[in-house]
């Protein structure tokens, strides 16, 4: 896809070198998706909610995932009750069956 575009984008600094040693002539920039919530003054100890947001095409945000069922969410859920973790994954026809619903 990178071949056929003007330029590529990436979200963190770690990705851009590894995309720009295979493509040099490439404008890859970076386009982060972390942004402040005007507003939200919730302390953490009320939060009852988890949202993960991503294609399960993408091999490391299936590894997120289940790390973070397997081995932080059990750590929470006793601190805090009822919270729930959503996981809203584009593709999920296609997705890792590891995750379950």
């Amino acid at each position: 896809m990178i071949d056929q575009s003007d330029e590529g984008w990436v979200v963190s600094s770690s990705e851009q070198p590894l995309i720009k040693t295979k493509w040099p002539c490439k404008l890859i920039q970076i386009v982060s998706y972390i942004v402040e919530v005007p507003g939200s003054n919730t302390p953490f100890a009320l939060w009852r909610a988890w949202l993960f947001i991503g294609s399960f095409q993408h091999a490391p945000n299936i590894d997120a995932v289940l790390f973070f069922l397997n081995k932080i969410y059990p750590l929470l859920g006793g601190h805090l009750g009822d919270a729930k973790f959503y996981i809203n994954r584009p593709q999920s026809a296609s997705g890792d069956r590891r995750v379950g619903n």
